[in-house]
């Protein structure tokens, strides 16, 4: 079966988290869901050298205050890396909820990190973005 309908000109993007090595905590970028009733991260890695990375999804009210997601609202399983099983990989995670604002965060640790970066996909857009080609 051939695919006859697509959602490229139906869908909204933001970088939910710039790609780097990290070795440290990092809070990704809100990104409001207001405009979509469906959001999800897709979650890019790099090379793995050390340390742990576990990722979250936080919601907030307002972006400035940000808490976890319950975890009902979370589909997927978050990674959480400690050696380089994620290398070179990706893993799409979703959010459910309510929430007017969601975001990626991680606690990270290491001395030299590991390379990854995600990208919000927003879904079922109350408007659609202008026509790509």
């Amino acid at each position: 079966m051939t695919a006859n309908r697509e959602h490229y000109s139906r869908m909204g993007e933001a970088l939910a988290l710039a790609p780097a090595v990290y070795n440290a905590d990092v809070d990704g970028v809100g990104i409001p869901t207001l405009d979509a009733d469906s959001i999800s991260f897709l979650i890019a890695f790099g090379a793995y050298t050390d340390g742990n990375h576990t990722f979250t999804i936080e919601v907030s009210n307002d972006d400035v205050t940000y808490a976890p997601a319950d975890a009902d609202d979370v589909l997927g399983d978050l990674p959480a890396v400690t050696d380089g099983t994620y290398a070179n990989s990706a893993v799409r995670v979703a959010y459910r909820g309510q929430a007017p604002y969601v975001r990626l965060a991680v606690a990270a640790t290491g001395t030299t990190g590991a390379a990854y970066g995600a990208v919000a996909d927003l879904g079922h857009l109350h408007v659609e973005p202008p026509v790509r080609s």
